[in-house]
């Protein structure tokens, strides 16, 4: 589902997600998991970091996007630089002022 779009990451290609949840967001992907090969393993910063191999699509994008403050990505490096970049897009988009 990239509709069009340029990711880094070819549409469909399986990575190796590794990403940081809040305690409340990881509980949640307890009950469903990501993949069959999913390991989720506490931090010592109260977060969660998940691990799972997964295909990488824009629907992939929207639903890490969608937890906003409540998750890092770690690795991919391309994946967390399209999350990073997309978030800053978000905040210049909101920094600006409202002409309405």
């Amino acid at each position: 589902l990239g509709f069009g779009k340029q990711y880094p990451i070819r549409i469909g290609q399986t990575i190796r997600l590794e990403a940081a949840f809040s305690r409340k967001t990881a509980d949640r992907l307890h009950e469903t998991p990501l993949s069959n090969d999913q390991v989720l393993k506490d931090r010592t910063d109260g977060r969660v970091t998940l691990k799972a191999s997964v295909k990488f699509s824009g629907q992939l994008l929207w639903w890490l996007l969608s937890y906003g403050a409540s998750v890092e990505v770690i690795a991919p490096p391309s994946l967390r630089r399209l999350v990073a970049e997309t978030l800053k897009e978000a905040v210049e988009q909101y920094s600006k002022g409202n002409d309405d």
